[in-house]
């Protein structure tokens, strides 16, 4: 009669890990729907940087052009001072636009780093609910002699 305890708790455990069979790949399709989420969203965030940055470098260049043509017909030259305020906004210019690059992959390695994560959170919740070899929530049960099961700590009976 011992035996039926051993049984009713198998039975319980196995109820245990088909349910939570069903919640992990429940939660694992939803990890892996917010990891490609966050992929495709860190290309769309690529992109528009690269946009915004072009852009920039656009509109800096017609700037600098109006600067250069506005000094050209005040007559005062294109040295001196007025060459040193053309040199420093060009290169404030492309500071804007090298800084929005940064923060584009900056903000693309965010995301990059939440869909390793999510994906890495999706492989541990499967292995916690299965175990490294397939067993998980059985693991503890002595597979190997009917008469005793249901007893923890013993392995004999692992490694099928």
């Amino acid at each position: 009669m011992a035996w039926v305890g051993a049984v009713l708790n198998i039975v319980n455990s196995v109820a245990g890990v088909a349910g939570g069979a069903a919640d992990g790949q429940a939660s694992a399709a939803q990890r892996a729907f917010s990891s490609k989420a966050a992929r495709d969203n860190a290309r769309t965030v690529g992109d528009q940087s690269a946009m915004r940055q072009e852009a920039m470098r656009r509109e800096s260049g017609q700037l600098l052009g109006a600067q250069r043509a506005a000094i050209a017909e005040s007559g005062t030259g294109a040295g001196g001072s007025n060459g040193l305020i053309m040199a420093q906004d060009a290169a404030l210019a492309e500071l804007d636009a090298l800084t929005e690059r940064y923060e584009g992959r900056l903000k693309m390695t965010e995301l990059d780093n939440q869909a390793d994560l999510l994906g890495a959170e999706q492989v541990s919740g499967m292995q916690q609910l299965f175990g490294n070899r397939g067993l998980g929530r059985l693991s503890h049960y002595n597979w190997g002699n009917p008469g005793n099961w249901g007893a923890p700590g013993s392995n004999k009976g692992r490694g099928w």
